[in-house]
């Protein structure tokens, strides 16, 4: 195998070209997109054994960026509280508009002409030196104040999202063992909240970044803005991406326009992190896979690969066609593997990383 599937673990610094504040000193971050062959079906998904063996791999861990959502706060066992009047990103059927095509994923909290609003987010005493909670600026944008809720202090700050268009972060030291609840509160105006990053700053750690939703298209998530998702993976620099995408788009869109789409994410990732390790991922096959698109974006996947010169992680040559998963006993249904299917998925995506204990 070529030493570049070989993960290294290393410390990269950050350049932040939105914000002049302190960078994070690790990025041993793993992305995940981006579809329900990520995220999980009938409750099981392959994350639950490779996200465990990627941490233990590297030294230290670290809870790393967590989207502010209802489903990314239930898998990860996160307390969230929002109030009324903020909207939830992820419930919208429309990715192209204001603010939710600012997001790396569709996913956030956000509202309009706003007066007393609030939310909160638990992550329970998981390790942590610092945070930072991400929003939009906007030249008609509202404010907020928020602080670490703890036992020592109640002190809190106020933070005006009026500006230039783009995303901005505040942060906050952690400074004492009871620090793990995050209070925004007295949001005003026009607010967009996107994600908080917890993160160690005094020495490197390991996170993963689950950006895949079931039922989502490559189509839909190329509705976001280009320019806020390299804006995104300048933040992340992640180590590896495992890219997984089309299995919705099977039905509708063909081959060329698929490759395309996918081009352009890898081209956009690359463009803000030249040094992520972007695998495209070949997923399972599903029951229509010689009838619908599916059979010409395997096509597709091996062309970008070359031409690229991209990782490629084939699901099917490492396990076997649609037929083995049938007879084997890993479907659960004719498009997603069981529990015991995305079991052996992760077992070979990390001896195909060479990721180990």
């Amino acid at each position: 195998m070529n030493p570049k599937h070989i993960l290294i673990s290393i410390t990269i610094i950050l350049i932040f070209f939105i914000s002049c504040k302190p960078s994070i000193a690790t990025n041993n971050i793993c992305m995940y997109g981006i579809d329900s062959l990520t995220n999980g079906a009938g409750g099981k998904s392959f994350r639950t054994s490779f996200d465990k063996e990627y941490k233990n791999s590297h030294e230290d861990l670290e809870p790393g960026f967590i989207h502010i959502d209802y489903a990314t706060s239930k898998d990860l066992n996160i307390g969230y509280r929002k109030s009324s009047r903020l909207i939830n990103m992820a419930s919208e059927d429309d990715y192209s508009i204001d603010p939710i095509k600012y997001s790396i994923s569709g996913r956030g909290i956000y509202g309009f002409n706003l007066s007393d609003e609030s939310f909160t987010y638990n992550i329970k005493n998981k390790p942590f030196t610092k945070v930072r909670i991400y929003y939009l600026q906007r030249p008609d944008g509202g404010s907020f104040k928020y602080k670490l809720v703890n036992a020592h202090s109640e002190n809190s700050y106020k933070q005006s999202m009026k500006g230039d268009l783009g995303i901005k972060y505040v942060e906050l030291d952690k400074t004492s063992k009871a620090d793990s609840i995050i209070s925004v509160f007295k949001i005003k105006g026009n607010a967009a909240f996107y994600g908080t990053w917890y993160f160690n700053d005094k020495k490197p750690a390991a996170s993963v970044l689950n950006i895949a939703k079931g039922g989502m298209t490559l189509s839909k998530i190329m509705t976001l803005d280009r320019s806020f998702r390299t804006y995104w993976y300048s933040q992340f620099k992640p180590e590896l991406v495992l890219f997984n995408a089309g299995t919705n788009d099977r039905l509708t869109v063909n081959g060329d326009t698929f490759k395309k789409s996918l081009n352009n994410y890898m081209s956009d990732v690359l463009e803000a992190s030249p040094k992520t390790n972007f695998v495209i991922v070949e997923p399972n096959q599903t029951a229509d896979y010689k009838t619908s698109f599916a059979i010409d974006y395997t096509i597709k996947r091996n062309e970008l690969a070359r031409e690229k010169e991209l990782e490629m992680l084939d699901i099917p040559k490492l396990i076997g066609n649609y037929e083995f998963f049938v007879e084997n006993n890993l479907m659960l249904d004719g498009v997603h593997p069981n529990e015991a299917g995305f079991e052996l998925i992760s077992k070979v995506t990390l001896e195909y990383l060479k990721i180990n204990n």
